[in-house]
């Protein structure tokens, strides 16, 4: 799927003018990735399940996926290691390095012996926490180059106790040292933070406060929207006003979105949407500044339908593909190399450009309200984007959200397509591109 994709991108280049639409807040142009959690310790019993996630993560083309490794399992006593269970770490994360999937390893969570189970609190727990980490960066050196440290810390669920922004800071300048002593090229991912609301802003930046300065390389956060579509919901103005208190604090660092997606339990989206919601998701977080979105997660985690969590995944938990699996799989291979240059509005309309080398543009645009995928009223509300200023020498390509061709409508320099519910993508070729 990957390979059909990028022939076809690369078989288009170009520029084009925008007619009508306003930009949205300026955001600097940025590199984007496709990723999503396979957390394949959930396998380290069954080499089958795990080789099926890898393979069909691969021939989807997603670039990332988000891994934990957690602390007592791996050292259930001080210096002590699980031989056979890092064995079996070893095993996916050389499967994953071997499909061309890099890996954001998550380093999280107690170990009795030291912390009682719950997050460390004193510099004592903190280095000890240092020192796993420093372990794993030394094992996986070369091919995990990138480390996050703890998750969720503003929820007492994934903290253990109660949250304590100081003491996260604390333990995140610990185990920041730790990775760089073993490698300075090390990227330290620190917040993790489940949402990005006010509350939870506050809680990271006086982590950060108390991390100091450099103490991490990208900041990371979880903004889930529910069900409701990721552009119409806070999670762009939050993510605006994190990038403001960022600036303002002295972090000029990249924005990563590590957990997000929409489950499709009974209580969730329908699986029939989940697919133009992803896409969506990831394509409006791209807009407000987040370079990478790995979502949350790849797999079904269980069958039970009142159970949210157990539907959050492209495959189903048979390892069957949801829809989703096809369109977030043609998203990867179109974005790969892509660096987001503009967000524009215009009414009902989203459009967001991406350039490509070779010179490639290509503009993903839907309708940012609720309309059907195929509404016959589409021209008269106006959902129709337009670009001005073509040459006639100019090819222009369109195709929907499964990869599909679409017929664009073009008169002289102008190309105009209704934009639907899901987003649609559209690519234009200079001739001399």
């Amino acid at each position: 799927m990957t390979r059909q994709w990028k022939a076809l991108v690369l078989a288009l280049a170009g520029a084009a003018l925008l007619a009508g639409c306003r930009p949205c807040e300026p955001v600097a142009p940025h590199p984007v990735a496709v990723g999503s959690g396979l957390y394949l310790d959930r396998t380290l019993f069954d080499r089958n399940r795990r080789d099926t996630i890898v393979s069909l993560a691969a021939e989807a083309g997603l670039h990332w996926t988000r891994e934990e490794f957690l602390w007592e399992g791996i050292e259930p006593a001080p210096g002590q290691h699980s031989e056979s269970l890092l064995e079996r770490h070893d095993a996916r994360v050389t499967k994953l390095a071997a499909a061309g999937i890099q890996i954001l390893g998550l380093l999280d969570y107690g170990a009795e012996w030291s912390t009682g189970g719950g997050a460390p609190s004193t510099d004592e727990q903190r280095a000890d926490f240092a020192r796993h980490a420093a372990f794993m960066a030394e094992r996986y050196r070369g091919v995990i180059t990138h480390w996050e440290v703890w998750n969720e810390p503003n929820l007492e669920k994934f903290w253990h106790g109660t949250p304590d922004p100081e003491g996260y800071g604390l333990l995140l300048r610990a185990a920041a040292d730790a990775l760089r002593a073993v490698d300075p090229e090390i990227q330290v991912v620190g917040g993790a933070i489940a949402g990005c609301g006010r509350d939870d802003r506050a809680f990271l930046m006086r982590a950060l406060a108390a991390a100091g300065p450099g103490a991490c390389d990208i900041v990371s956060i979880h903004p889930y929207s529910g069900e409701s579509p990721w552009d119409r919901s806070d999670g762009p103005g939050n993510v605006c006003a994190l990038r403001r208190q960022l600036a303002e604090a002295g972090w000029s660092v990249p924005l990563w979105s590590t957990e997000c997606g929409h489950s499709t339990c009974d209580d969730g989206v329908a699986v029939e949407e989940q697919p133009g919601l992803l896409v969506r998701m990831y394509l409006s977080q791209f807009a407000a500044g987040i370079e990478n979105v790995i979502s949350y997660d790849f797999v079904d985690d269980g069958m039970d339908p009142l159970e949210k969590e157990h539907h959050w995944g492209m495959l189903y938990h048979d390892l069957e593909p949801k829809p989703s699996l096809r369109v977030v799989g043609v998203l990867a291979g179109l974005l790969e190399g892509a660096w987001v240059h503009g967000h524009f509005q215009d009414g009902g309309v989203e459009a967001v450009r991406f350039e490509k080398d070779g010179g490639l543009t290509l503009w993903a645009v839907w309708a940012g309200a609720e309309y059907p995928e195929n509404d016959p009223l589409a021209s008269q509300r106006g959902r129709v984007f337009t670009l001005d200023g073509l040459l006639s020498s100019d090819t222009v390509t369109a195709l929907d959200l499964h990869g599909r061709l679409l017929v664009v409508d073009r008169e002289g320099g102008t190309a105009r397509l209704e934009a639907g519910g899901s987003p649609r993508y559209l690519f234009i070729q200079s001739a001399g591109g």
